[in-house]
């Protein structure tokens, strides 16, 4: 990397640098029904309807995080489950024109777990929200990009802004004109500032795949939001996860899957208001 590309890539760091939380599938643990983990049976209780798509069918866990498990931080809360829960149709309960709408997915947020509730009564209320006929439809079994049930570790780290995020032309730019007082002509983006050899570098050293609460996306394709828009924060993020011969988590053709929050909203705890969108390559 040329030493103008290191200036650059430092400053963005100082200037992006942010704590996230990464998690790492466990794959010698079996979770049980409260803890982190993605896919599996959902806790849940009798205090809320189970979760359903606009066809009444009930939704499929996508993903569980106990926030009394791991020292969690704001704006995160610090106890608690959020459930992510999606459609069990083959678009994974995406609606692309309108990713904010929480009908083929809902992000669910339990201030308070009941550990009397055994995995026998949280089956018995899912089997209980399938419309008559619909329980067993075999074709919607295969409808989830978690392929294996699986306990997930989540640790503490800095994230920093990669060339995915929507934002991050605004972000080199300043950053470049901060390391190396050049001002960017105004259409010229970083692909064709940098040269090969620091755009690969850069690329290498931002990239932000893998599974995230907080921090920056990564993409196969494009970032669904606008600069400016309101979902400013990364409030989840699971990507294709495979072993050899066996998948643990495969959207589509190995792609990845985000959610998004504005950042008032989450300090509020207010999930009402999320973004859910995927792609593959």
């Amino acid at each position: 990397m040329t030493e103008d590309g290191k200036k650059i890539l430092e400053q963005i760091k100082a200037d992006s640098a942010m704590e996230a939380y990464c998690l790492t599938i466990r794959r010698d643990a079996t979770p049980g029904l409260l803890d982190s983990k993605f896919g599996g049976l959902a806790y849940w209780d009798s205090s809320l309807p189970y979760p359903t798509d606009p066809r009444g069918v009930p939704m499929q866990l996508l993903a569980q995080i106990n926030f009394g498990q791991f020292q969690a931080e704001a704006p995160l809360p610090r106890r608690g489950l959020l459930q992510f829960f999606i459609a069990r149709d083959d678009v994974f309960g995406a609606d692309f024109h309108h990713p904010e709408e929480q009908k083929g997915f809902r992000a669910v947020y339990r201030p308070e777990i009941d550990p009397r509730i055994t995995s026998e009564q949280a089956a018995a209320l899912e089997r209980a929200a399938f419309p008559p006929g619909a329980e067993g439809d075999e074709e919607q079994a295969y409808c989830s990009p978690v392929c294996k049930e699986a306990a997930v570790l989540i640790q503490k780290k800095i994230a920093y802004m990669g060339p995915c995020d929507c934002r991050f032309e605004q972000t080199f730019r300043r950053a470049v004109q901060k390391a190396l007082g050049v001002k960017m002509p105004e259409k010229q983006s970083h692909y064709a500032f940098l040269c090969k050899e620091d755009r690969d570098e850069l690329w290498k050293e931002l990239s932000n795949a893998g599974h995230w609460l907080l921090g920056y996306p990564y993409f196969t394709q494009d970032d669904p939001r606008q600069p400016d828009g309101p979902f400013d924060t990364l409030l989840f993020q699971m990507d294709s996860d495979m072993e050899g011969a066996l998948d643990y988590v495969l959207w589509g053709d190995c792609g990845v899957g985000n959610f998004f929050i504005n950042r008032k909203d989450l300090e509020n705890l207010d999930f009402s208001r999320v973004l859910y969108s995927w792609d593959c390559c």
